[in-house]
């Protein structure tokens, strides 16, 4: 995301996820898991400290001892979406549609777990596909309370735009750490449990860059990254991209992604087909659109906000969009009218990949009195991170967690 300046205001190598969300049980392969040819992230510089002055990690320890190998997932138990067999395949992954339970989609009575929420801007109901389901669960869908991660992820410096690896294993984000804007990750054994160590992805290895890193986005096997950075010499935020060969991602190519009027690129999200980039361009404002390209070694298309149409609303920036795997849910950060502060976490929802999303209005239980931003859905739709702050100030961004109940 743009952070302060899009609104002014005052003031293991075992799969050890049990998860048919990913179609996966204890002991097996995840879907598309056997392509991968080596694990995670790995660099050949220190481990850096969490930012704070009494969390350390060890000079001497591998930068491959704080990664997670993509074959290795993190335990869960629930019902969802179902994953492709491989990184390059044809479409986004499949919905389940065997969370059946909840209720009615059309009764329009929350109490009944239906697919039916309320509009913010009118009081009136809206229907929400049944396709669209975050955990294997239909909406209106409901966030268990926050939790700030704390150390060593939130250091004494601003700290947001996270990515979730597709195992729900390694958390990258950006933070404003030891003086720079570079990107970070660490990892966890298993869903729910504290993420570990506060590794800085090195320059030498492609996912950081001598420049200002925003986002990091991360195919489905941690093959190709895209990160928002602005180089030195360039004036603007654009994507970058880059395959990784062995564990180098570098170097990393700028895409060719030309949406009029709008110089800057932020908040790069990509599909698991890796056939689609979500990403906010910014310019006088700030909104979300979608290049496609027909083969993953192909170019993008000129990106459409077309999807969006339905809240692309000329007096609110919208930015960081994240999307589970089959791409029905959206969750994005919707400014106050532009000129008077205040961002929020919003979500649109749609029944298939092919059609524009519905209305849109705030994601239940999450937004606070303070700035709310930067939302990242982990790829099975059960996770929600995003960023909180009072102010809206790069040094003041604390990451938060959320579970769908």
């Amino acid at each position: 995301m743009r952070l302060f300046l899009i609104i002014p205001i005052a003031a293991s190598s075992a799969c050890l996820r049990e998860n048919p969300a990913f179609g996966g049980a204890a002991g097996s392969t995840g879907p598309g898991d056997a392509a991968s040819s080596s694990g995670g992230f790995a660099s050949t510089g220190p481990a850096t400290t969490s930012g704070a002055a009494t969390q350390t990690t060890s000079s001497t320890e591998p930068m491959s001892s704080g990664a997670t190998d993509t074959t290795g997932e993190v335990s869960r138990t629930s019902s969802g979406i179902t994953g492709e067999s491989s990184e390059t395949s044809t479409g986004a992954d499949t919905v389940s549609d065997t969370d059946t339970s909840t209720g009615d989609a059309s009764t329009g009575d929350a109490s009944t777990g239906d697919a039916s929420t309320g509009d913010a801007s009118t009081g009136e109901m809206i229907e929400l596909p049944p396709e669209a389901t975050l955990c294997g669960k239909p909406g209106p869908w409901v966030f268990g309370e926050p939790q700030l991660l704390g150390m060593p992820v939130n250091g004494a410096q601003g700290d947001l735009d996270m990515w979730l690896s597709y195992n729900g294993a390694t958390l990258t984000w950006s933070s404003y750490r030891d003086g720079a804007r570079d990107t970070y990750r660490a990892t966890r054994s298993e869903f729910g449990a504290p993420f570990e160590g506060a590794y800085a992805n090195n320059i030498d290895i492609g996912l950081s860059t001598p420049g200002e890193d925003g986002k990091l986005a991360l195919s489905k096997l941690d093959t190709r990254g895209y990160l928002s950075t602005k180089l030195p010499g360039d004036a603007n935020f654009r994507i970058h991209m880059g395959d990784r060969m062995g564990q180098n991602y570098a170097p990393l190519s700028p895409l060719a992604l030309d949406f009029p009027d709008y110089p800057e690129a932020f908040d790069p999200h990509i599909s698991t087909d890796d056939l689609r980039l979500y990403y906010a361009p910014a310019g006088a404002g700030q909104r979300l659109v979608v290049a496609t390209r027909p083969g993953p070694d192909q170019a993008f298309a000129a990106p459409s906000a077309a999807p969006f149409v339905t809240f692309d609303e000329p007096d609110h920036d919208e930015a960081d969009p994240t999307l589970p795997a089959h791409e029905l849910v959206l969750i994005y950060t919707r400014s106050g009218t532009i000129g008077s502060g205040g961002t929020e976490l919003w979500f649109a929802a749609r029944a298939t990949i092919d059609a524009p999303f519905g209305p849109a209005q705030p994601v239940p239980g999450v937004n606070s009195p303070a700035h709310d931003a930067s939302a990242h859905l982990s790829r099975d739709g059960c996770e929600l991170f995003f960023a909180r702050s009072t102010v809206q100030d790069e040094g003041a961004w604390d990451i938060y967690r959320s579970e769908i109940q």
